[in-house]
């Protein structure tokens, strides 16, 4: 009767993780998405420097974030986000407002897409 109550324990510990894994990364991507948002705004309205300076930020941030997800997520989702990231500090540089809004919605796409991919569904189960 012990055992069964270690395998009840230790499953209950499996889907609390789970579960505060789940809300970690999803506060943590719609934190990603509205800074990104901001930052689409200031191109918007051509404040490049500030642009410039925001994107700098999320870029420390996601570094930061990146040591935690990377132990946890695909690889290739990381760096497809870190490769986006890049281009978009050229686009800015480069004050290209088109190229720069249309790589940023790509951005938002492969951040939303980590959540989706890790949250427990039955696409994900089946």
């Amino acid at each position: 009767m012990s055992d069964f109550k270690l395998a009840i324990a230790l499953l209950i510990i499996i889907f609390v993780f789970s579960y505060i894994y789940l809300r970690v990364l999803d506060n943590t991507t719609d934190t990603f998405v509205a800074e990104i948002e901001k930052l689409e705004k200031s191109v918007k309205q051509n404040k490049w420097e500030e642009a410039e300076k925001q994107l700098n930020e999320i870029q420390k941030k996601w570094s930061k974030t990146e040591r935690w997800m990377t132990t946890l997520i695909d690889h290739q989702e990381i760096d497809n986000i870190k490769l986006t990231l890049a281009r978009l500090s050229q686009y800015i540089h480069g004050r290209e407002n088109t190229d720069f809004m249309a790589e940023s919605a790509s951005l938002k796409l492969l951040i939303h897409h980590i959540y989706s991919k890790e949250r427990i569904s039955w696409q994900n189960i089946f």
